[in-house]
């Protein structure tokens, strides 16, 4: 496993991507293979992103953050009342108020 240093050393010489020294700490907070590993292409390897600076990077992923923070409540929300639905359909159509009995008996009585 490589330090962060290396990593940003391996990002220039590698990469051709601009590394700032004081970007250590923005490395470590983004996550080398969340980051950069994560970002390197759009759908498959032969669509690669050509970044020149970490700066853009972190743009990028900054971007992402927010764009995750304003769907997330609302998938969660959703994944809930489904699974609400799901077990209150379940219980329904096996006429029982445990679940787990439920199971037993449906795959192992």
């Amino acid at each position: 496993m490589l330090t962060i240093n290396q990593l940003m050393k391996y990002l220039r010489s590698k990469h051709d991507i601009a590394v700032k020294s004081n970007q250590a700490q923005d490395l470590r907070n983004m996550g080398y293979y969340h980051g950069f590993k994560g970002y390197r292409f759009i759908r498959v390897p032969s669509q690669r992103i050509s970044f020149t600076s970490l700066d853009e990077i972190i743009a990028l992923n900054k971007f992402d953050m927010k764009l995750k923070a304003l769907f997330y409540p609302k998938v969660m929300f959703i994944e809930n009342a489904l699974k609400i639905y799901v077990i209150e359909s379940t219980l329904k159509n096996a006429k029982s108020e445990n679940l787990v009995l439920f199971f037993m008996c449906k795959f192992g009585c």
